[in-house]
């Protein structure tokens, strides 16, 4: 998850994407967005794989109408980059389902 922290700030403070500053674009708004809802994943890794793997399949579905309907040129990147992401939102929703039918062993409770 730190791995794909550090690509994502790295992506977006490249040239390629023109640099720190948001573009008062549509583009922009789109790009800085999906990275603040990739942080609240982030964030909410910690405290519940369902909500976070609903964050992340909904980040890749951002990822996917901005680069199919937003993107002017050299669209595509994000998907391909986003398919980890995607994956791992599908197993933080299936961990989290397959953890809350299990049953609370006696050395759990403190």
């Amino acid at each position: 998850m730190i791995k794909s922290l550090i690509l994502y700030l790295l992506f977006i403070l490249s040239g390629d994407f023109g640099g720190a500053w948001p573009k008062l674009n549509t583009e922009g708004i789109m790009v800085y967005s999906l990275f603040l809802l990739f942080l609240i994943g982030l964030v909410c890794s910690w405290f519940n794989k369902i909500i976070t793997g609903l964050i992340f399949l909904l980040w890749n579905a951002g990822m996917w109408i901005l680069e199919l309907y937003i993107v002017e040129t050299g669209g595509g990147f994000g998907i391909i980059s986003g398919v980890p992401l995607l994956v791992l939102g599908v197993l933080f929703i299936v961990t989290g389902y397959r953890d809350r039918k299990k049953p609370l062993a006696a050395t759990d409770i403190h």
